[in-house]
């Protein structure tokens, strides 16, 4: 199994913070931590 690239792994991050904001209502208001 091959392991994501940091940029794969930079995607899937921008993906779920965009969806936990949308299903949240949180947009603007949680950050994740860098």
């Amino acid at each position: 199994m091959v392991a994501p690239t940091p940029i794969a792994w930079a995607t899937i991050e921008d993906a779920l913070h965009d969806w936990f904001e949308s299903a949240t209502g949180l947009t603007g208001k949680i950050r994740w931590a860098d």
